[in-house]
């Protein structure tokens, strides 16, 4: 998602450079959401020719070109799903911290036993999460 922000055009199948319009990002978006629901972590892939030459010490400000998206998928270790089960038989209440996508977080949540919706379990962004101490 960061990294599709920055582009304001991407390359199509032909790998022709074309301008990135509103449809056109829903579409990546949509690709990006549906990977992550899947527990994937997703990474963005674009470039930019320049010259480096004229950067200065900043980081600078680029638009790029958005090439695509590959997904990661990390299993579950076998055992967690069975810790996460005993720990909360005996009354621990397990939290999982990520900054992870939050589709992906609560797809692994929900596979490792921690996540549940018929529990009203509820997910949250470190955003949401820093939000709530604020004074």
């Amino acid at each position: 998602e960061a990294i599709l922000e920055q582009c304001d055009r991407f390359m199509d199948k032909n790998g022709a450079v074309q301008p990135m319009d509103d449809d056109k990002r829903k579409v990546f978006e949509a690709i990006i959401l549906d990977m992550a629901t899947q527990g994937n972590r997703t990474i963005g892939v674009a470039f930019e020719d320049t010259d480096m030459s004229e950067f200065c010490q900043e980081e600078p400000s680029i638009n790029f070109v958005f090439l695509g998206i590959v997904g990661i998928q990390d299993p579950i270790r076998a055992e967690v799903p069975t810790a996460v089960e005993q720990c909360t038989s005996a009354g621990l209440t397990v939290r999982m911290v990520t900054g992870d996508n939050i589709n992906t977080a609560i797809a692994i949540a929900k596979k490792c036993g921690i996540f549940n919706e018929e529990r009203e379990d509820k997910a949250m962004t470190g955003v949401e999460f820093r939000e709530m101490f604020k004074e």
